[in-house]
């Protein structure tokens, strides 16, 4: 889960930092930057994985890379800083996860005919000089990697110290409480070796996923699910089990009631928000190909998902995106509230969120709709909402909404829904032009 991150130099982000929390819920005008924050995490993904090219990118749902747009361009102003001539043109992403901060340093290849980006990655070297390893210089088949020399290192420190038959049991309770009781002095040295070992571990992880290309379900994915796809339609970028634009859904149904039936009964449950719905069959034809049929408790009616109406399968591809173990741990979603009644936008949003509590879910989402606000709980630690909009320079800028700087009502006993309070101009994030 992504604890931290830091954008420079993105399209209208200057530089912006903020603490995300597992449901993120981004509100702003049209324009604002949302896109732009999103576009960076699956950017930071696809570069911890070595994966920057055009046709990866654009599968993951970042808009096409421009040399000449993806760079800020923003007029420095006063209260700026001045910027190192060897940073200027380039993005920086810093995020920590998992108490492990990875940094990404992209830039446009200027040898490429496409301009296609390149990405430096950077990892924590503690107590040591330099401070951190550069990944795409590291290796462990050469001598002269400081991953290889600081592992080695750690090894003749940990053997000089403590006895241990493998290096996970440096982590263990045991040796611990050994050394509290038999040694309490080599405590902050354990300690110590603990911290640097985590370090080279995480590193070390991330240079194999680099050096091979290691594409997973956790690279970050920006779905915009899209009614004509979701329909039959053929899309343009299908990756597995669900493209960006609702390619694959009735596949991961199916896969779904077969190999995950405990989720699956959780996405009949979000299902059933639509009363017509009395079940959805699932079978197999002659040809061993996955059919689903949904029954209308009303007309009586059997109906092929692709006549449904298009909330229906919106609902159904946030079912399936929300609660199977084959989707991504972390993505974003951009217009949740696309082809759904108000309140049912806020129902259905409510429900996501606890969905991704359980199915431990990181999700960044963002909307137009005002309903979609009441669907967050900001008393829960879990949720949150940012106001995106832009400074008077043109500059992204970020506002986290909390219990405590959400306007108050006026009166004694009124109640202020979030979503009224949006359209009122309390919370920021609508156009002030017109």
């Amino acid at each position: 889960m992504i604890e931290t991150i830091r954008i420079a130099n993105y399209k209208s982000i200057r530089e912006m930092s903020f603490n995300p929390k597992r449901i993120n819920l981004f509100i702003g005008e049209n324009g604002a930057g949302k896109s732009n924050i999103l576009e960076s995490l699956a950017i930071f993904s696809a570069a911890t994985s070595n994966m920057l090219s055009n046709e990866f990118l654009s599968s993951r749902g970042i808009r096409p890379i421009d040399p000449l747009t993806t760079i800020t361009k923003l007029p420095l102003c006063d209260e700026d800083e001045v910027q190192d001539e060897d940073t200027k043109d380039k993005i920086r992403i810093y995020a920590e996860l998992d108490k492990f901060f990875i940094g990404v340093v992209a830039y446009h290849d200027k040898e490429d005919p496409y301009g296609q980006l390149k990405a430096e990655i950077l990892t924590p070297r503690p107590d040591e000089t330099p401070g951190s390893y550069l990944l795409s210089e590291e290796s462990i088949t050469n001598k002269d990697s400081l991953l290889k020399k600081d592992l080695f290192k750690l090894f003749s420190e940990i053997n000089k110290n403590f006895k241990v038959d493998d290096l996970s049991d440096l982590f263990s309770v045991n040796l611990y409480e050994k050394t509290k009781k038999t040694a309490p002095k080599k405590l902050p040295t354990l300690l110590n070796l603990r911290k640097k070992l985590f370090f080279i571990q995480r590193s070390m992880g991330l240079l194999d996923d680099l050096e091979n290309r290691k594409s997973s379900k956790n690279n970050f994915v920006i779905f915009n699910p899209d009614t004509y796809v979701l329909m039959g339609g053929k899309g343009q970028s299908y990756i597995q089990p669900l493209g960006i634009n609702g390619e694959g859904l009735f596949t991961l149904l199916g896969v779904m009631a077969k190999k995950e039936p405990e989720n699956f009964q959780d996405v009949l449950e979000l299902a059933s928000v639509f009363n017509w719905l009395e079940k959805i069959e699932i079978s197999q034809n002659i040809n061993n190909e996955v059919e689903i049929i949904l029954r209308d408790r009303f007309m009586g009616d059997v109906i092929k998902p692709q006549n449904a109406n298009e909330g229906f399968l919106f609902t159904l591809f946030y079912a399936c995106l929300f609660c199977s173990n084959q989707t991504p741990s972390t993505f974003a979603v951009e217009n949740i509230d696309k082809s759904l009644n108000p309140r049912l936008c806020q129902v259905l949003v409510k429900k996501l969120a606890e969905k991704a509590k359980k199915h431990n879910k990181q999700v960044f989402l963002s909307t137009h709709n005002p309903a979609v606000l009441d669907g967050i709980n900001l008393l829960d630690p879990d949720e949150t909402i940012f106001v995106i909009d832009r400074k008077y320079t043109g500059e992204t800028r970020l506002r986290e909404l909390t219990e405590k700087n959400i306007p108050k009502p006026q009166k004694e006993g009124e109640k202020i829904h979030l979503s009224e309070a949006f359209l009122r101009g309390y919370l920021g994030g609508i156009p002030s032009n017109f």
